[in-house]
């Protein structure tokens, strides 16, 4: 079987990057910034592609409740709750309050903070805790790997019918496919992505964009 995809270099990538909706958004080009100045941790932040596919699924699915595990410095956050209808509600669940202080700043500014809910601490207490009645539309999951598959399960029960969970980081790096490659990370990751692919509640599909995207939809 031929090969149906090409390896792309920095120049492909970054004109890539180039055209795309929202690719000179003032407001994420500083909140971007901001980020990368934190250095190596940086990288926790989804690239700007991701970005950009996260607000077309978003605005494309008519979501108007999402969740997000994990939301770092807000960025995800951003491109999810820029596509939101303007009674739309994202609920951020994020464990460390330096995060949401530099992310706050950004929603504020580009005026989209009364979109968006905080809850400061675990997510999987925050998840287990939440009104019976509290149910979604779109879930993002992108925080602590180890924790990917319980996630799924707290919040599959809450995803509405023909909703949607993305799940960030499903490549690892590549360390996925290596069997060699033993840590607790990429061992569950790798469990999740065989678990997916066979769920009979889901349908699912595992894209090689940025570090490896699943888009699973709950069936009716």
């Amino acid at each position: 079987m031929s090969l149906t995809f090409f390896p792309i270099n920095k120049q492909m990538y970054d004109y890539a990057v180039c055209h795309r909706s929202h690719h000179s958004d003032p407001v994420m080009v500083e909140l971007r910034k901001e980020t990368l100045a934190l250095g190596e941790i940086a990288e926790m932040a989804i690239p700007p592609e991701e970005e950009s596919f996260l607000s077309i699924i978003v605005a494309a699915s008519r979501v108007e409740k999402a969740i997000e595990v994990g939301t770092f410095t807000g960025i995800g956050a951003m491109a999810i709750a820029r596509a939101l209808p303007v009674t739309g509600k994202l609920l951020c669940c994020e464990i460390n309050p330096q995060w949401i202080s530099i992310a706050s700043k950004y929603w504020a500014k580009a005026g989209l903070e009364s979109k968006i809910e905080v809850r400061i601490g675990p997510a999987l207490e925050t998840i287990k805790y939440l009104k019976e009645d509290r149910f979604f539309d779109f879930a993002f999951i992108d925080a602590d790997k180890q924790n990917y598959e319980n996630y799924y399960e707290l919040l599959l029960p809450r995803i509405r019918p023909n909703g949607l969970i993305v799940f960030d980081n499903m490549l690892w790096k590549g360390k996925v496919v290596c069997p060699d490659i033993t840590d607790k990370d990429s061992v569950v990751l790798s469990r999740l992505n065989e678990k997916l692919k066979d769920d009979p509640r889901v349908e699912s599909v595992l894209i090689p964009m940025a570090d490896g995207v699943v888009i699973a939809r709950k069936k009716g």
